[in-house]
């Protein structure tokens, strides 16, 4: 996130990844933007943003691919059909936005707007 600097952050308010992001973004002293998700299960509650109104999965992720210039995706694996996180992602090709995907591993792929990939090893 340093290199971009981004001035606003958007994020799906979920356990896991969404939450470290948050609290990243707080500390980075960035204008988050939270998109929670209509289902509670899994939801984060974080706190200290500015929170949307709640939309069922892929419509508020949408509205996070749509406000943001750049997406910052960590999938728990390699692509999967039916896997929300790589839909979003191929919903982000869709929109022209680039996106960094970041495996479990440490692996960083840079996927850009055109379809050309970067791979960068968590070694490195």
């Amino acid at each position: 996130m340093r290199i971009f600097k981004p001035d606003e952050v958007h994020h799906g308010d979920c356990i896991g990844s969404d939450e470290q992001f948050h609290r990243i973004s707080q500390q980075m002293h960035r204008r988050i933007i939270i998109h929670p998700p209509e289902n509670p299960k899994l939801r984060a509650n974080c706190m200290g943003g500015i929170e949307v109104f709640p939309k069922p999965y892929m419509e508020r992720n949408r509205d996070i691919v749509s406000a943001s210039d750049i997406m910052l995706a960590t999938p728990v694996g390699q692509e999967e059909q039916h896997s929300g996180t790589w839909l979003t992602i191929r919903a982000a090709k869709g929109m022209k936005k680039d996106v960094i995907v970041i495996y479990p591993g440490g692996d960083v792929e840079y996927r850009d707007h055109d379809s050309k990939r970067s791979m960068f090893s968590g070694d490195e």
